[in-house]
């Protein structure tokens, strides 16, 4: 919608003359800078979809986890934990 707003303005802006000239070269830079801007959108746009961000939970429920289980621990990883607590209890 800019660009066509931009683009009507310096259509119709006078190119004749000494100041025809002026016109001429700020058409031709926010022409550029409207190409720079558009381009670097598309680049923001697709960077933001990244692939970690996909199929994640977005509605959720009060009180309620709807994420992914939790696994359990295997008696080897609660004899560890068990032994560390003991360990830090000391101090």
């Amino acid at each position: 919608m800019w660009g066509f707003v931009l683009f009507l303005i310096f259509t119709t802006a006078p190119c004749a003359g000494a100041h025809g000239f002026g016109w001429v070269i700020m058409r031709h830079i926010l022409t550029k800078s409207a190409l720079v801007l558009a381009i670097a959108a598309v680049a923001l746009g697709t960077s933001a979809c990244r692939e970690e961000e996909q199929g994640r939970l977005l509605n959720y429920e009060k009180g309620t986890y709807l994420g992914k289980s939790d696994t359990s621990l295997s008696s080897e990883q609660l004899r560890e934990l068990t032994s560390r607590s003991r360990l830090q209890s000391d101090y």
